[in-house]
């Protein structure tokens, strides 16, 4: 489910809403129908009425319908109006674009060349929306998705068209602001089970709910929305994690009044967020920290297809100062995309109680991070890194550790350029020492005029949970399942099991992800702060010299300027 807006200036004049939901999908066998979809679409439907919106409604809507539907609202909306769209029914990722099925989608033929290709010409791309809402030019625009459910396109000989489950973080338009009810390999619950008697689906019984609520801004409505149904669903043992992308500028929206009481109304507000600095590198997860020469070895690393951005810089000092925690941006073109990670308190390391935990993980110590800072959102490309070595001159190592024939081991001939496997400019870059890594952020720092750095291992790990209260958190970002890891990460999975054929690694996480050595950045779920490649794929450089454990950390979250500086440390696990 996604939900897409754009807000500019301060008040509104006219609110009109396009309200869709498709359960019956004739070409489709009855195991691809679905029960909820236009009752979901009947409570937003009165949700949105109530908040003083035009609603045009249509349910079951074929292809030429919805066109012809998207077409009306456009005509409706001006300039100084609030649009809002809200889908509900099938969706997928086809080709790297999201699609909504109208209900009379053709039914799949067998997963082939051009298959893709047929059923996206039928389909309507979440894109093409979001290019109805900007040429329309409305204030404020809000597109809500709940299309995250299993993928109807599934072929009789069992191979899916497209992805398995869920849908990629969405189209791009500065002040777009976009909600999933599920992650990217995850669908979305109808239901809570079989004796479940709510006729909505879990996110969208919630998020009408938590829309109505006086003095939430959309972002507050969309973190409340997401806490109350990853709780949901848990509790029944499912993992249903929304993820949301920020792109708005210029301030908060509210729809039910900016405080208790106040009458429904868009607004924008703004305010200055704290100075926060930007920290180039980041990833994975809570695997142990480990010491590592300061020379060249792999840097690893993992990603989803980007989310919007909310800026392109070079940012004004007054764009900076109106940042706040989820915004994302980028300095100058070629930069990293980053993401302004909240202040807050957690606890580092993992208790002696964790499966696999080694002792250099503990004791668990609370640290505090004082004030916003921002992060990359994901791992450093080969393109971005290629693009600093041709600035600099920056000379290439003549090894590195690389995994071949089953044994890690420092290899000559092998580096950034060659790391023993095929990557693309997209992909991590690998083979990159903790100086070339301080020399990459003392390059952008010169490019852009803004304070780039190594993240301390501290403000990695925060980064890293995506927790802002201390006390006990899960194993991983996403939970204590590692059969879930391959939604979020590149691991070391099934896939690279079978290409190594027995040699090597034991321990492998019992999912799929379909890479068997570096995958192309954003290509998997967020975390709560929006950051992916949190986990797996690489790992990562931080500032700290390295110690055996957190007993001396600091704990305000700077990196330890005493210990083996000879050695750094690196977190995050990797393919």
């Amino acid at each position: 489910m996604t939900i897409g807006w754009t807000a500019a200036s301060a008040a509104p004049d006219r609110r009109v809403a396009l309200v869709i939901g498709n359960d019956a999908y004739v070409h489709l066998g009855p195991e691809r129908q679905l029960r909820n979809a236009v009752a979901d679409a009947r409570l937003m439907r009165a949700t949105l009425a109530g908040l003083g919106f035009e609603v045009i409604f249509v349910a079951n809507a074929d292809r030429r319908t919805l066109v012809d539907r998207l077409s009306d609202l456009a005509v409706r909306v001006g300039r100084d109006d609030t649009a809002f769209v809200y889908f509900a029914g099938h969706g997928v990722a086809l080709a790297g674009a999201n699609y909504l099925l109208p209900s009379d989608i053709p039914a799949p033929r067998a997963a082939g060349r051009g298959e893709e290709g047929r059923l996206a010409e039928h389909a309507i791309a979440e894109a093409s929306v979001v290019e109805r809402l900007v040429q329309a030019g409305a204030r404020v625009s809000i597109v809500v998705l709940d299309a995250c459910r299993d993928n109807p396109l599934q072929g009789s000989d069992r191979r899916a068209v497209g992805a398995a489950r869920g849908l990629l973080p969405g189209a791009s338009a500065q002040g777009l602001f976009s909600i999933y009810a599920a992650g990217f390999g995850q669908s979305a619950l109808d239901r809570l089970g079989p004796d479940d008697p709510h006729p909505n689906s879990v996110f969208t019984r919630v998020f009408a709910e938590t829309l109505k609520t006086p003095g939430l801004d959309l972002k507050a409505v969309a973190t409340e929305t997401r806490r109350r149904v990853v709780a949901m669903t848990r509790a029944v043992g499912y993992d249903q994690f929304p993820a949301y992308y920020d792109q708005i500028v210029g301030g908060d929206v509210f729809l039910a009044g900016g405080e208790a009481g106040a009458a429904p109304a868009a607004r924008a507000t703004g305010s200055p967020a704290e100075g926060r600095d930007h920290v180039a590198a980041v990833a994975p997860p809570v695997p142990p920290a480990t010491p590592r020469d300061s020379a060249p070895s792999p840097l690893p690393a993992v990603g989803l297809a980007p989310p919007p951005k909310v800026l392109a810089g070079p940012l004004t000092d007054a764009q900076e100062r109106a940042l706040e925690p989820g915004d994302r941006f980028t300095d100058c073109a070629g930069c990293p995309e980053m993401v302004v990670v909240p202040a807050g308190r957690f606890g580092m390391g993992s208790p002696d109680t964790e499966p696999q935990r080694t002792a250099n993980e503990g004791p668990v110590q609370t640290v505090a991070i004082a004030k916003p800072f921002a992060v990359g959102r994901t791992e450093v490309t080969v393109e971005q890194y290629a693009a600093f070595v041709a600035a600099t001159g920056r000379p290439t190592a003549s090894s590195c550790y690389t995994l071949e024939d089953g044994n890690v081991e420092a290899r000559a001939g092998r580096s950034w350029r060659d790391p023993g496997f095929a990557q693309a400019g997209d992909h991590p870059v690998v083979c990159v020492g903790w100086h070339d890594a301080e020399a990459y952020a003392a390059w952008l720092s010169q490019q852009t005029g803004r304070a780039y750095r190594l993240p301390s291992e501290a403000e990695w790990e925060y980064a890293a949970r995506g927790v802002t209260t201390a006390g006990a958190s899960p194993r991983y970002h996403f939970g204590d399942d590692a059969a879930a890891m391959c939604g979020y990460a590149n691991a070391a999975d099934l896939t690279l099991r079978n290409a190594l054929a027995g040699r090597g690694p034991t321990l492998f996480v019992p999912c799929r992800d379909d890479a068997v050595y570096t995958a192309p950045v954003g290509r998997f779920a967020p975390n709560a702060f929006g950051l992916v490649d949190m986990h797996g794929n690489a790992a990562e450089w931080a500032a700290d010299c390295w110690r055996d454990g957190h007993a001396a950390a600091p704990g305000d979250g700077r990196a330890r300027s005493a210990g083996d500086c000879g050695r750094r440390v690196v977190r995050g696990g990797s393919w």
